[in-house]
């Protein structure tokens, strides 16, 4: 009997009639054709079923918006997620962004590179004046002098106000510097008057020799 039940290829069937603990061949016979006929009426079933969907398909419910108010809160949905890509899309490309102005172009490229801020921070305009920006200040000797300077790494131009060096070099004049070709401007566009140009003694750290530094009122 348990080779006949071994030999019953569906599962279900096998593990039930494996648990009766006094099956007889009978007995065994009439649950595999009970179940047999079971398993061809539900394929009948789902036969019939797919037919008659195939034949008669399922209408799916639709709803539209009917109200204007609510179309117009997903059109304004959709078109800021369109702009968001778009600035993603246009920071993802490398556009530059200038150091010192914070203008769509690269630092090197920026006409106030060259120029000094006229607000009462002091700083040149060769840096985004910010409160919140980090400030690097280093001090040099200008001939023998200290001097506390800003660090702009894109400058390319050393500027010192005429006080300043005045005040570090007395024995200096207005005089003793040579003319010069620069033309400077601040934010709003105005001139920057520029005194000359000089070689001062500088030294910082292990460097010392003349370097130009460009004097400006």
């Amino acid at each position: 009997m348990d080779r006949i039940v071994c030999g019953v290829w569906e599962i279900h069937l096998q593990r039930r009639l494996l648990a009766k603990p006094d099956l007889m061949l009978q007995k065994a016979t009439e649950e595999a054709l009970a179940s047999e006929a079971v398993e061809r009426s539900a394929q009948e079933i789902r036969k019939s079923s797919s037919l008659r969907l195939a034949r008669n398909p399922v209408p799916v419910h639709h709803e539209e918006a009917s109200s204007n108010e609510g179309s117009s809160s997903e059109d304004d949905d959709v078109h800021q997620t369109k702009r968001e890509r778009r600035k993603f899309q246009q920071k993802s490309k490398g556009q530059p962004e200038c150091a010192g102005c914070g203008g769509n172009h690269s630092r090197a490229k920026c006409r106030f590179r060259n120029a000094i801020c006229r607000c009462p921070s002091g700083t040149m305009i060769g840096q985004t004046d910010s409160p919140t920006r980090r400030k690097l200040n280093v001090t040099v000797l200008i001939e023998g002098a200290p001097c506390d300077m800003e660090i702009d790494t894109g400058s390319a131009l050393s500027i010192v106000s005429w006080s300043t060096i005045k005040r570090l070099v007395p024995r200096v004049s207005k005089r003793q510097l040579d003319s010069h070709h620069v033309h400077l401007r601040d934010y709003q566009g105005n001139d920057i008057p520029v005194v000359g140009v000089g070689r001062f003694r500088i030294a910082f750290k292990d460097f010392s020799g003349l370097l130009q530094l460009v004097v400006v009122e």
